[in-house]
């Protein structure tokens, strides 16, 4: 997944990227708020939002309710990842400042790790509208994060390892 990424962000033309799985639905405005915000607020290196919970048959679920300061947000890195993935929008040149995706991680955190490595070069928007519909089901990556996971990102957050990951155990727990 990491390296699916990393190819993408080489192949765009543009500093801004957005990026949306595949079973998820972006709306309508979603682009052109968060395309705004960046451009407005130099500052900012990466943009996201709430998103509307949906299932398979596209019925709403529900709504997420984040905090949208900056200062709350980074608080709540230390804990594990509090960005919707499909609703960001980050700078790529920051991106690519430090390393994009790690490749070495798999598909569980790379995007926690690369959020936390770009928010030492600015700050986040959170914008409180919900731009995009997520779709919640059993099969989907982060409704099976091994708790083994979710305490090595807060590891690696609170210690300040994140360059000294130890890859090897991440491997082996996904198996």
């Amino acid at each position: 997944l990491a390296k699916t990424l990393n190819k993408g962000i080489s192949l765009a033309k543009s500093n801004y990227i957005a990026r949306i799985d595949a079973d998820d639905i972006c709306k309508e405005n979603r682009l052109t708020l968060q395309i705004r915000e960046l451009v407005d607020n130099e500052d900012v290196v990466l943009v996201c939002s709430n998103v509307e919970y949906i299932d398979s048959g596209n019925n709403t679920l529900g709504f997420s309710f984040s905090s949208t300061s900056t200062r709350k947000l980074k608080k709540k890195l230390e804990f594990g990842n509090v960005f919707f993935h499909p609703t960001v929008m980050f700078k790529k040149d920051i991106a690519l400042k430090v390393g994009g995706y790690d490749e070495r991680l798999g598909k569980y955190f790379e995007d926690y790790i690369l959020w936390v490595k770009m928010l030492e070069f600015g700050n986040v928007s959170f914008l409180p509208n919900h731009l995009v519909k997520y779709r919640i089901h059993g099969d989907s990556i982060s409704s099976n994060t091994p708790v083994q996971i979710k305490n090595f990102m807060r590891k690696y957050y609170n210690l300040g390892y994140l360059d000294d990951v130890d890859y090897e155990a991440i491997s082996s727990l996904e198996l």
